[in-house]
């Protein structure tokens, strides 16, 4: 992810104004654990983004581990599972 868009984001997600759009940093555990169980490997930039803002809304929602309160609780592992069993 280009580090001007890092910035960018940085300086959008911890605004006071936007705390609900950002969730909690995804560990290096939780990455490596969902990956597995999804049998995927996360791209590089989705990777750098949850590494730095968790579960987040930055034009669209963004889903983690831990995700801003104004995105809901279901994990990139819920709804991936989710939409497979649909579909």
């Amino acid at each position: 992810m280009k580090e001007n868009l890092i910035k960018r984001l940085r300086s959008f997600l911890f605004n006071e104004k936007h705390q609900t759009l950002v969730g909690k940093p995804a560990s290096q555990r939780e990455i490596i654990e969902a990956q597995q169980q999804l049998h995927v490997q996360f791209h590089s930039d989705y990777v750098a983004f949850i590494e730095t803002f968790g579960g987040a809304y930055a034009g669209i929602a963004i889903h983690a581990f831990s995700n801003g309160s104004s995105l809901g609780n279901e994990t990139v592992v819920d709804l991936t599972m989710d939409f497979r069993q649909q579909y």
